[in-house]
């Protein structure tokens, strides 16, 4: 009973130290990787990422089985069936003969995706970044002239919003931007609710800029709900050529950014701002290591990409601030007025964000084009059953997933529980000592009185045999008499009845 009554007392004091022990580890981690990290380990605790919901464990990723590349289109047209949230694709024609080609990503007005988003699950030989082309459609009105219309009026008629890295928030980030508590850091005047934004992700935007010397196409890239953005431009006409021009965007850890190959590098409007922390509000790329890939395998990791739906995004209105356009048309008055022919500069645009989604795209199709160089197409092909001729046997082929243990995770796992033992033996030492000699006393108490206690029955015991003894003794003696008394009564009674039988007779007689 002691030895149990100190083990549990030290298996309790050890429970009590482990959330400080785990408040400990947490602290570190916040320390050296800040909130985000912190933010990031959570959401990567275990847990089902794309279409197939193939298993995530820290920054490894465990495949559904029958996960494959497609090498046709009809391979990636059954998979469709299995995931109807699976994107539009078409895979180009260099795809289909293994050389550099493209996979082809559609986002069209009313379509699946513009009406309730699609995801879309790629191998990858990139980690922690995403690279890929976009471009436009619209065969049957007119060209991209037809459908890319001067900005300002247009600015928000062919919107693509995307996220990737299948944050543990996407369908919050489907419906709209994940705001913040105030607006402290951010523009937060121009920005939807007033509010700075948490977490979001980004979007393109197509528009045109022409005037008596110029035509170009616009290509922007924001933060949705941000209007902060960068922008990359080419000569309409280049455009338009044969082959077509494909911009480049690539998203990384720090930073963004879109880029026309044949111009100048992007520019960029950092000052219309709706995050505090552009890096940090903004969805970080991840690529995970794919669990038990063959060596032969080029491209090792996972990327999980998103087309959002028009909803997720809102519109950006640019205009003129009402009090400087009334303070210039003053000034030129003035200048009229004395017969200056000066005009007053033009007063520069600020943007505000509403709380309406865009209604597009107005462009036939707007596409993001993957680089097989950089990515293969993932399908998943169900286990099938096959069953032989005779009637007891029916063989199953499965697809099988190997799996191997993180060295890290492993590595992490056996210092958590030295470190536990460590703390468990100290605590069953301390506890150990302070209660032992408190033990031993007791012990001590507890014979004493057992030795006066069994005195005690000894001394009860004598007394009450000696008493027995007499007792037997007296009874003995008393049955003596009474036998005695009883047999000299016996006596007389025979020699009364034996007169009386005399008598009778004689009178017989």
């Amino acid at each position: 009973m002691k030895s149990k009554s100190i083990y549990n007392i030290a298996l309790a004091v050890t429970i009590l130290l482990l959330p400080l022990l785990g408040g400990k580890v947490n602290n570190t981690a916040t320390a050296d990787g800040g909130e985000e990290n912190e933010v990031l380990q959570a959401e990567q605790d275990g847990r089902p990422v794309g279409l197939a919901n193939h298993i995530l464990k820290k920054d490894k990723v465990t495949l559904a089985e029958g996960s494959r590349p497609a090498i046709t289109q009809e391979d990636y047209e059954k998979y469709k069936k299995l995931f109807p949230d699976a994107c539009d694709v078409k895979l180009g024609e260099g795809a289909k003969k293994g050389e550099a080609g493209y996979i082809i990503v559609s986002y069209s007005k009313n379509s699946k995706a513009a009406q309730k988003g699609c995801t879309l699950d790629l191998y990858t030989n990139l980690e922690k970044k995403i690279e890929f082309e976009v471009f436009l459609k619209n065969d049957n009105g007119g060209g991209p002239e037809g459908c890319v219309k001067e900005e300002n009026d247009n600015y928000n008629d062919n919107v693509l919003p995307f996220a990737y890295s299948h944050p543990a928030d996407l369908s919050e980030i489907q419906k709209e931007p994940i705001l913040g508590k105030s607006g402290k850091g951010c523009k937060s005047e121009i920005c939807l609710e007033e509010t700075c934004i948490q977490k979001t992700g980004l979007e393109l935007r197509w528009i045109r800029f022409k005037n008596e010397t110029i035509d170009d196409v616009n290509l922007l890239l924001n933060p949705i709900g941000s209007p902060a953005y960068k922008q990359a431009k080419e000569d309409m006409k280049k455009f338009n050529e044969e082959p077509p021009v494909y911009p480049t965007v690539k998203v990384e850890r720090t930073e963004y950014s879109v880029q026309f190959k044949t111009v100048d590098p992007e520019t960029k409007y950092k000052e219309y701002n709706c995050t505090h922390n552009p890096v940090g509000n903004v969805l970080i790329p991840m690529t995970w290591e794919i669990i038990g890939a063959n060596s032969n395998q080029k491209k090792k990791h996972l990327l999980v990409f998103h087309f959002l739906p028009q909803k997720a995004s809102r519109i950006i209105e640019w205009s003129r601030p009402r009090h400087l356009s009334k303070r210039l048309t003053i000034e030129y008055n003035k200048i009229e007025a004395k017969g200056d022919p000066t005009e007053p500069p033009e007063p520069k645009k600020e943007p505000k964000v509403r709380k309406f989604p865009p209604n597009g795209p107005e462009c036939e199709e707007l596409r993001i084009l993957f680089s097989t160089e950089f990515y293969d197409l993932m399908t998943v092909v169900p286990p099938t059953t096959t069953t032989t001729t005779t009637t007891t046997s029916t063989q199953t082929t499965t697809a099988q997933v190997t799996t191997e243990k993180s060295k890290s995770s492993a590595l992490t796992i056996i210092f958590v529980i030295v470190v536990v033992l460590l703390c468990s033996s100290c605590s069953g030492a301390v506890v150990y000592f302070v209660f032992l000699k408190k033990g031993k006393d007791s012990d001590g108490d507890k014979s004493k009185m057992d030795d006066k206690g069994t005195k005690s029955k000894k001394d009860d015991k004598g007394n009450k045999s000696k008493t027995d003894k007499d007792s037997k003794s007296a009874n003995s003696e008393a049955a003596t008499n009474s036998k005695v008394k009883d047999a000299e009564e016996g006596k007389k009674e025979g020699t009364s009845s034996t007169a009386i039988e005399e008598t009778k007779s004689m009178g017989k007689i």
